[in-house]
C-alpha cells in the first residue's frame, strides 16, 4: 500500500490520499487486538466519510457558477484531447 501510494500522490493527489487510510487501518490492525481494532477501524471511517461531507458542502458553497462552468469546459477539452489520440 505505501508504494502504491508514493507512485500514485505524484500524479493524483486526491487519489493518493484515498489509499492512506486503508493503508493506515492495514498498520493499525496488525498493532493492536481486534477488539480495539475494530473499534478504530469504524471510528475511522465515519470520520473519513464525515470529513468528505463537509469537504464536498464547502466546496459547493464556495464555488460561483462561473468557476463550475470553467471546470465543465476544462474537462470537456480534456476528454476530447483524451478521444483524439
Amino acid at each position: 500500500m505505501q508504494c502504491t501510494t508514493e507512485l500514485v500522490i505524484g500524479t493524483n493527489y486526491g487519489v493518493g490520499q484515498m489509499l492512506v487510510t486503508p493503508m493506515a487501518l492495514l498498520m493499525t490492525s496488525l498493532a493492536v487486538s481486534s477488539a480495539a481494532g475494530t473499534a478504530m477501524v469504524s471510528e475511522r471511517v465515519l470520520h473519513a466519510l464525515l470529513g468528505v461531507t463537509v469537504g464536498l458542502g464547502i466546496a459547493v458553497v464556495l464555488s460561483s457558477i462561473d468557476d463550475r462552468a470553467h471546470l465543465a469546459r476544462v474537462h470537456a477539452e480534456r476528454l476530447e484531447q483524451q478521444g483524439g489520440r
